[in-house]
């Protein structure tokens, strides 16, 4: 059955790594509170907000001519997961993403640590080095924003799953959101309801999550001032080490045609 922990930083990023990974895998979540300064994620914010404006969306295949760049998914037919969203990638190889990559070293750090990696320089691959790491900004729009339940692989660069929270319920979003699912109970449980912005949850890929329609009875709107955010610092495989069985699995995924 799910345990939830809520802990400070400083008491979360004291726990030696492969205790937590021990954890995580007997399927405790960790709540952690004020991992990225909430300044912090409202520059992210008012970033992807000018840069949604300035240059049109569009989707890059994950191999050398890859920068970052911002697309919309609505539903596309060949997702893994089904998903409703705007999502803005920084690849951290590419020099004008440093200052984003500064701000959850401290992620990386603790992940790298849970598999012996001797330092983060992986965080410079780029794809043709096999595996390579991104900061992703997932914008949920008001309207029915979501992502269908799923898994999500595991590997050596990404031992455990974390995701921050980057808005408000209540404020930004009034129904939906982020939740997980107690695979022993079936039960869903709403981690938006104990969720702060800046805060960050760490949990086993395996269990299954996904986020409940945004605010659903609305129109949807596209525009990134109002939705529900997420942000998720991970590392994963380049088109030229494309893997399908280390991709993100949604339920519905198998019964596709």
């Amino acid at each position: 059955m799910i345990k939830i922990v809520q802990l400070s930083k400083k008491s979360f990023f004291n726990i030696e790594p492969k205790i937590v990974k021990k954890n995580v895998d007997l399927d405790v979540i960790y709540l952690v509170k004020n991992v990225i300064e909430k300044e912090k994620i409202f520059q992210m914010r008012q970033g992807i907000q000018e840069w949604s404006v300035t240059e049109n969306e569009t989707w890059m295949a994950l191999d050398e001519n890859c920068k970052n760049f911002h697309r919309i998914n609505d539903q596309y037919e060949k997702s893994y997961v089904k998903t409703k969203a705007h999502t803005f990638y920084y690849n951290l190889w590419l020099e004008e993403s440093d200052d984003i990559r500064k701000d959850f070293l401290h992620i990386f750090d603790f992940k790298r640590k849970i598999t012996n990696f001797p330092n983060l320089s992986y965080l410079n691959n780029t794809p043709r080095d096999g595996f390579v790491s991104r900061i992703i900004m997932h914008h949920y729009p008001l309207g029915g924003g979501f992502m269908e339940e799923h898994t999500d692989p595991v590997n050596d660069y990404n031992p455990i799953q974390t995701i921050i929270q980057a808005s408000e319920k209540g404020k930004d979003y009034i129904t939906g959101g982020l939740y997980v699912k107690d695979q022993e109970t079936n039960n869903e449980i709403f981690i938006d309801d104990m969720f702060e912005i800046g805060d960050m949850i760490v949990f086993n890929p395996n269990i299954s999550h996904g986020v409940k329609p945004i605010d659903s009875h609305l129109k949807t709107d596209w525009k990134v001032e109002k939705g529900r955010y997420l942000i998720i610092p991970l590392s994963l495989r380049s088109d030229y080490m494309k893997d399908i069985e280390e991709s993100p699995r949604g339920i519905s995924y198998d019964n596709r045609t």
